[in-house]
């Protein structure tokens, strides 16, 4: 199932362009994750709004936090988590796709 659909399951009334758009952007950080260290922004559970430094890149990743497979809860994949590398927090942390709000910047190298 593509983002998009997952979206629009999640939310029935929303248009379907936006979801669209909105896998599109989380899409492009996606990929982008996969190579660098990405400056991006979602809203927290709680209402507030998160700026992150992360990554999928496993050489930004130490050791002993590297992937050992892929997470689902309870034996249920969940389409609408995005795991990340959190650079600044050093751990992993996660926020559901419609919450994604976008990249701030270009890469970035961990120090920056």
């Amino acid at each position: 199932m593509t983002a998009a659909h997952a979206l629009k399951q999640s939310q029935p009334n929303t248009p379907w362009r936006k979801h669209v758009a909105n896998a599109w952007l989380f899409e492009k950080l996606r990929k982008a994750m996969q190579t660098d260290v990405i400056r991006f922004a979602y809203i927290k559970n709680d209402g507030s709004t998160r700026e992150a430094r992360g990554t999928l890149c496993k050489k930004y990743i130490p050791f002993r936090a590297q992937p050992k497979g892929v997470y689902e809860a309870d034996g249920e994949e969940e389409p609408l988590r995005f795991n990340y590398y959190d650079i600044d927090a050093e751990w992993w942390r996660s926020f559901y796709i419609d919450a994604f709000i976008d990249t701030l910047d270009e890469p970035l190298t961990p120090n920056q």
